[in-house]
């Protein structure tokens, strides 16, 4: 790997420490090139007149007066070996000598895998432990691999990955790593936004709909155009008004299926159906509740109650009311 990619990186990691609060970049102030050239010396006018910031720079070390600061970054450094095990691995998989099938992939065969293991990684959520490990370092496999193959094309490398992010979240977050300030949640996301608007890629940005990524699954998508509408104000003022829109729009699905029945048309009661779900989802939303996860909730209790179902008759030859009698009988008992 390169070398100015290596030191720029090392760079970032030194100075998020939460200890010195501080970061310099390596292309944009003089600390952060002095740095980047090995020295770790602060010039005196980039110091926090704060005490509890205040940097030992006669020595010229980066130490704080709670202690030394980049205590932790050695160890950081240390467990970054097997990081750069897995990428070497990678590109063994990858070379000239590798796996026949790792040499074929390419960004577009990576996709579904991308999409089952970031689903996989959802189910092992709800467990937790060995299961979540494991899960996760599938999902990180992607990244490498995706990351090698671009690398591959002298588009970018991992570390040009963990770069961006760091710096990023660096930037987004200037409440922790520039002066300390107590803020809420809310402020926070209201400051990542305007923060985000002042980047580069994304200036061209208009409207508070660019950039909400177009393969993102139909309920998610829809909460994440309610979530930029309400950014900007054009949002409900009371539960009571969605559950009316909601209500409204279950009148227009009946009204659909009247014409339907007369017409033998069906496009419009989709749309209105559409327009239901929209509207329940952004129910969801303004009471800060996940419709995702709410769906989600609902489909496993309909798979385990059915399942309850399925042991306690014969599903060909039982009629809906004894479906129906064991079904509230696993209600009953919590399934």
């Amino acid at each position: 790997m390169n070398k100015d990619t290596d030191r720029r990186r090392d760079c970032v990691i030194r100075f998020q420490n939460p200890t010195t609060r501080r970061a310099f970049h390596p292309d944009r102030s003089r600390a952060g090139r002095n740095l980047c050239a090995g020295s770790e010396t602060f010039p005196k006018n980039l110091i926090s007149k704060s005490p509890k910031m205040r940097y030992n720079i006669e020595k010229g070390s980066a130490r704080s007066e709670s202690g030394e600061c980049l205590k932790n970054v050695r160890k950081e450094k240390e467990t970054m070996k097997e990081f750069d095990e897995l990428i070497t691995i990678m590109e063994r998989l990858r070379g000239e000598n590798g796996c026949p099938w790792d040499r074929e992939q390419t960004l577009e065969t990576l996709k579904f895998p991308l999409v089952e293991e970031t689903y996989e990684v959802l189910e092992a959520m709800d467990e937790g432990g060995p299961a979540l490990r494991e899960e996760l370092g599938d999902l990180l496999l992607q990244i490498i691999f995706q990351a090698q193959i671009s690398a591959e094309k002298k588009d970018f490398t991992i570390r040009d990955v963990i770069l961006d992010i760091s710096e990023k979240l660096i930037r987004r977050h200037p409440h922790v790593f520039k002066e300390r300030a107590d803020i809420t949640s809310d402020e926070v996301v209201q400051n990542w936004e305007e923060i985000k608007k002042t980047e580069e890629n994304h200036a061209d940005r208009k409207s508070a709909m660019d950039g909400i990524p177009k393969a993102l699954p139909p309920v998610m998508k829809a909460e994440k155009l309610q979530k930029r509408a309400a950014h900007v104000g054009f949002d409900w003022s009371h539960a009571e008004e969605v559950i009316a829109k909601i209500e409204e729009e279950l009148r227009e699905v009946k009204l659909a299926l009247q014409i339907e029945a007369r017409k033998a048309e069906k496009p419009q009661t989709q749309e209105e159906i559409g327009d239901l779900l929209f509207a329940t989802v952004n129910l969801a939303r303004f009471l800060k509740l996940n419709a995702s996860d709410a769906l989600s909730g609902t489909n496993k209790r309909f798979e385990r109650r059915f399942r309850y179902v399925e042991e306690h008759c014969d599903m060909e030859k039982s009629d809906l009311a004894t479906m129906d009698r064991y079904w509230n009988e696993a209600k009953q008992r919590g399934l």
